[in-house]
């Protein structure tokens, strides 16, 4: 007849719907959602067609009811578990559902249920190599698979450009997306001919993937604030972003015109770092890589065109607080008139962190690279617990690595003002509740040693 039924495919994603519906503010409540549910198109189908739609986490109970009903107390069960795992607050006796950070986080990226569950089910203080365990495992490489290239993953495995060598024997796909992605990262070619174009497809599509999740990390990090864990969560972003480890001799593979070999042969030549190939003539590069001239003025032209960081801070007393100090920060671009703003259709940005020397988190944000071309100044009030905390600073570049700025501040504080602060005290933090004093906004956590006062960055 020329005419095909067309059936919902709802029920597949229903719990990343439901949380994306509630970041949106569609759902406020567990009656509101079953509502919101009864006008979908699947709602529609499941009464027409019952048998299609095999509903899963049905219960025995909910396996005796209609399919219509399966469906809704599938919906609750959806809510609560995104309220068990921490992605939207469900009132237990108003039943009503608001969104928080993690939930924005998951929807903002895209991300499937069990892949968010398991990010923000991470220990504190995760490692690099912890994140990136856990990342290989997300539901989105779930059609990776081992095709006859377990042999060739072994052999690189024990390559020495390899991070994180993978112990034991390649038994479940997750360990081989891991040695795609360090593969990628390490710049190590697959030059089998037998997997080699099925291996370097598999890495193309397993990136985009790799690099949504470690943005979805960040946030994750930044909402738990814990320092260390933000840290790593940034590293592993940016090392995915600009497929090369922070520690890698290939840093400058990063530049549109130089891919691996041509890194390679500038490292050999003493040019692994950014600092280094802008202090050299043009004549140095094509020297190096035995190219004709303009190519060196073309490659310092076009690093010219990457934004680097740059931060300065200074300090004042507190004269309310002898154990607070005043931070001001000055932060630009070292190349303001040459930087580019965006890249691979995406705004570039820069994330501004701020910490003790112990590790314990202060501020974080996130700043547009077109804002840092004028300049922001952005003021902390930091209240410390003891004389040997310092404070760290750093301005990171959200896609590019090996041209981080950072400083570290000694606060101008006599030891003398915290002899009498309590043992194990949070040194007056303020509570979680924000307050206005004198035009500063304040926040902080009783869990903490460190109290914020922080003005808006003047943009």
């Amino acid at each position: 007849s020329g005419t095909e039924i067309i059936e919902s495919g709802l029920h597949e994603n229903l719990i990343e719907h439901l949380n994306a519906e509630s970041v949106l503010g569609t759902i406020t409540s567990v009656d509101n959602a079953i509502e919101w549910l009864k006008r979908s198109f699947l709602y529609v189908r499941i009464q027409k067609n019952p048998s299609h739609y095999k509903l899963k986490n049905c219960s025995n109970q909910d396996a005796k009811l209609s399919a219509e009903h399966r469906l809704e107390a599938i919906c609750v069960k959806d809510l609560e578990l995104l309220n068990k795992f921490g992605f939207i607050n469900l009132h237990p006796q108003l039943r009503t559902i608001k969104s928080n950070a993690n939930g924005s986080a998951m929807a903002k990226y895209y991300i499937k249920f069990k892949t968010a569950a398991a990010l923000v089910q991470l220990k504190p203080h995760a490692s690099l190599k912890d994140m990136l365990d856990v990342l290989c495992k997300s539901e989105e490489f779930a059609d990776i698979g081992f095709r006859q290239d377990k042999a060739v993953l072994t052999v690189l495995n024990k390559n020495p450009a390899i991070r994180f060598p993978i112990k034991g024997r390649l038994s479940t796909a997750d360990l081989k997306v891991n040695l795609l992605i360090q593969c990628t990262l390490g710049s190590i070619p697959f030059t089998e001919p037998k997997t080699m174009q099925s291996m370097m497809l598999e890495a193309n599509s397993v990136l985009p993937h790799a690099c949504r999740i470690s943005r979805c990390l960040i946030d994750i990090a930044a909402e738990k604030q814990d320092l260390v864990m933000l840290r790593n969560a940034l590293d592993l972003a940016r090392c995915l972003e600009a497929k090369t480890w922070e520690t890698s001799p290939l840093l400058l593979k990063q530049i549109d015109s130089i891919g691996p070999s041509l890194a390679k042969l500038l490292a050999a030549a003493g040019i692994s770092s950014f600092r280094k190939l802008e202090s050299i003539h043009p004549s140095q590069i094509e020297a190096a890589l035995s190219r004709n001239p303009p190519f060196g003025k073309k490659v310092l032209e076009l690093a010219a065109t990457i934004p680097r960081p740059k931060i300065s801070v200074t300090q004042a007393k507190d004269n309310t607080d002898p154990t607070r100090v005043d931070l001001f920060f000055d932060l630009r671009l070292e190349n303001p008139a040459t930087a580019k703003t965006s890249a691979k259709r995406r705004s570039l940005s820069a994330f501004l962190v701020v910490g003790t020397s112990d590790n314990v988190f202060i501020d974080f944000q996130q700043i547009p690279i077109f804002k840092l071309k004028d300049g922001v100044s952005i003021r902390l009030k930091v209240k410390l617990a003891n004389a040997q905390q310092k404070i760290v600073c750093s301005l990171i570049h959200d896609g590019c690595v090996g041209l981080d700025a950072s400083t570290i501040i000694s606060p101008d504080i006599n030891p003398v003002h915290f002899r009498n602060l309590p043992r194990n005290s949070s040194a007056g933090a303020i509570k979680p509740a924000a307050q206005k004093v004198d035009g500063v906004k304040k926040r902080g956590d009783s869990q903490y040693t460190v109290v914020i006062l922080r003005n808006r960055p003047t943009y």
